[in-house]
């Protein structure tokens, strides 16, 4: 359970116990380069790193706003996009342990390039690209440990954007509907429940394609019996039979 203020944006500053219990239910922490940092920099100043929880819906980053510092999943789950000619493009899904701006380490770089939103209850750190640096001159484990950990990033972007080249706006929907699966539900390949509301905006961000497009894709999966949707929920019944949709 995360520790919240009274303040009504949920903003609160590490202590030396809130951080323990923030990390300690993460399913990363095994493999997490900035909890060594943040070990470090508690000792020094906790104010250094700060947190917030997000609801489901609510924007994290917006695009051409200022740097505040390198911002990390936590927990839940993130949709990042961007607008490239007068139009917002979808990015990348942010699982925990994913940087939601890659670029935001560099010093001088001083607006964000990308705009990022909670796609469920989602918990973001916000890490102090200047004090990264610093200690990552000083500890070349801890440097050798955060390029590992951007590559790794990187990679994983890679494979799923080469997975989706040529894929139709119907398939494009099912890869984005299994990625969510497969992030609430890992391994699963019958009944998962994904806890969201999902509103079509954010499919329409998701696969690039007019709202109504987006509307007769997922009314023609309801009525195949793919996926089943409340008000609360999305429901996958079968996510082996949906699954089968994506090409080999």
């Amino acid at each position: 359970m995360l520790k919240k203020t009274q303040n009504p944006s949920r903003f609160f500053r590490d202590t030396t116990n809130s951080w323990g219990n923030f990390c300690e239910a993460c399913s990363e922490k095994s493999v997490c380069v900035f909890l060594r940092f943040a070990d470090k920099l508690k000792r020094c100043d906790p104010s250094l790193i700060w947190c917030k929880e997000f609801s489901s819906g609510e924007s994290i980053l917006t695009e051409g706003a200022p740097v505040s510092g390198i911002p990390m999943v936590c927990r839940g789950i993130a949709l990042v996009s961007r607008v490239a000619e007068g139009h917002e493009v979808f990015v990348h899904i942010a699982r925990p342990g994913f940087i939601l701006d890659l670029s935001s380490w560099r010093l001088g770089n001083t607006s964000l390039p990308c705009s990022a939103e909670a796609l469920g209850s989602t918990a973001i750190s916000f890490f102090r690209s200047d004090l990264l640096k610093r200690e990552a001159q000083q500890d070349a484990q801890l440097a050798w440990d955060f390029f590992n950990h951007t590559f790794s990033q990187l990679r994983d972007l890679e494979a799923r954007y080469m997975k989706k080249v040529g894929m139709s706006v119907r398939i494009r929907i099912v890869y984005f509907l299994l990625e969510l699966a497969d992030f609430y539900a890992p391994g699963s390949s019958s009944f998962v429940v994904l806890p969201l509301k999902l509103p079509r905006r954010v499919l329409v961000k998701a696969v690039g394609t007019a709202e109504e497009t987006v509307s007769r894709i997922m009314t023609d999966l309801i009525r195949q019996g793919l996926i089943q949707k409340s008000k609360e929920a999305l429901i996958i019944p079968n996510v082996t039979r949906l699954r089968s949709l994506l090409p080999p």
